[in-house]
């Protein structure tokens, strides 16, 4: 159990993605946050915030788990590396494959509750769907 929160931006933004595979993004983002979050015993809380920002289209997911240690960061993102037991290591990496095939990136860091932020980043386009 948990709860999002959603800050959309104030105007469109427009990231040049298909619908179906982003959407795939923000599920495994939220989904693991929320296993992070009642992992550490916590009842799970989430902001997704979306907004423009030096042309690109950033999308935030904020989570108040217990976030990612700093040596960890440099290989979350690799296939097969996971902390959760049952896990197959493989959500973060699809995250980040799908991203770089949009011409984008995603990073972690430490969000404003200390858990985990994940920030993924796409090229702002005309003709894209709004992120």
């Amino acid at each position: 159990q948990g709860f999002v929160t959603v800050e959309p931006a104030a105007a469109p933004v427009p990231a040049m993605c298909d619908r179906t595979l982003f959407r795939r993004v923000v599920a495994n983002l939220v989904e693991n946050a929320v296993q992070a979050a009642q992992g550490a015993g916590r009842t799970a809380v989430d902001r997704i915030s979306i907004e423009a920002r030096a042309g690109r289209a950033v999308v935030a997911v904020a989570d108040n788990g217990p976030g990612v240690a700093e040596t960890d960061r440099q290989h979350i993102f690799d296939p097969y590396v996971t902390h959760r037991e049952g896990g197959t290591g493989l959500g973060l990496a699809i995250v980040r494959k799908i991203v770089i095939d949009h011409g984008g990136d995603v990073s972690v860091g430490v969000s404003p509750s200390g858990g985990a932020l994940f920030t993924v980043l796409l090229p702002i386009h005309a003709g894209g769907v709004r992120a």
